[in-house]
């Protein structure tokens, strides 16, 4: 059993998209859910489990990972001893697509389509660090689809860049 949810039930009258940083309860199966939208969510703290497509994995701190709105998701600890901090976009997935076209001319194929672990990183120190700056920003900024292009142009560029990231399980990944 699942649940749909719908980015109108997030965001206000014109914000571009919603963001939050969040403490994440215990993992249950009746969280599963899937969006009209994607979702970009990083961990800040803590270990998890990010239960996808029918499957569990592992998380911890440094992760990000992008969500395809067909997705069955949830996450959550697996102990009540266990602490998960994470930030999450929610954003229009058309909105990623048209700025993909104007900006870049071609597809960022682990931003967009794939099995899960495809769509997951583990981010060098110095591209956390930016995560988590931009990541304020995003959080205290107007919501606008300005400041939403802003972070994806920045997150493209931010030293270091997307191809040095290393994928969650250590092995390489083609872009």
């Amino acid at each position: 059993m699942s649940n749909r949810l719908a980015l109108r039930n997030h965001v206000r009258r014109n914000e571009a998209y919603h963001f939050a940083k969040t403490e994440v309860g215990p993992l249950r199966k009746n969280n599963l859910h899937n969006h009209d939208f994607s979702e970009l969510f990083w961990i800040e703290s803590g270990k998890g489990i990010h239960w996808i497509d029918g499957e569990k994995r592992a998380i911890g701190p440094s992760t990000l990972i992008f969500v395809l709105p067909e997705d069955f998701h949830t996450l959550g600890v697996t102990s009540p001893e266990e602490k998960l901090v994470i930030c999450n976009l929610a954003f229009p997935t058309r909105t990623w697509r048209a700025v993909v076209k104007r900006h870049l001319g071609w597809d960022v194929g682990w931003f967009s389509r794939g099995v899960p672990e495809r769509r997951e990183r583990l981010l060098s120190p110095q591209a956390f660090d930016f995560l988590r700056r931009a990541g304020l920003e995003l959080a205290f900024a107007p919501r606008s689809s300005l400041m939403l292009e802003r972070f994806f142009l920045n997150l493209w560029v931010a030293p270091p860049r997307i191809e040095s990231f290393s994928s969650v399980s250590g092995a390489p990944v083609a872009f």
